[in-house]
């Protein structure tokens, strides 16, 4: 629930370096919404996109997690909203993206952050598999 500043700082360098990539623009969702910002094509709203840094290699993971009640949401505004859903992680060995076009249905699994060691911080989460993720 509590964002630090250097990880907005990093979701915004992630996601304006792919938006420069792919001739867009982008603005950042207020703290506390359920994506980290919105890219626009031709300044009509593109894709919402969520951004995650994680400390490891795509290529040694089967999957990718990510919490099930946060991309149910994310997807279901983009849906609403008529414009596309992205998510953006930042890998050891590059940046990533993943178009989410339909309702996810990913595998699920229970758990969280492994560093924080807090039984009470466990979720349901999708598993989202290597081979959706395409390098930036």
């Amino acid at each position: 629930m509590h964002e630090k500043l250097h990880n907005r700082d990093n979701e915004k360098r992630i996601a304006q370096g792919c938006a420069d990539k792919w001739g867009l623009t982008m603005t950042e969702a207020p703290p506390f919404c359920v994506v980290d910002g919105c890219f626009f094509k031709d300044e009509k709203p593109y894709a919402f996109f969520e951004v995650k840094k994680r400390s490891y290699r795509l290529s040694r993971l089967a999957d990718v997690w990510i919490d099930k009640k946060k991309l149910n949401k994310a997807f279901a505004g983009a849906s609403e909203s008529g414009i596309g859903l992205v998510l953006l992680f930042e890998f050891e060995d590059g940046v990533f993206f993943c178009p989410v076009k339909e309702w996810p249905k990913y595998e699920t699994k229970q758990g969280g952050p492994a560093k924080k060691r807090d039984a009470h911080d466990v979720d349901e989460l999708f598993l989202i598999p290597q081979s959706n993720w395409q390098k930036v």
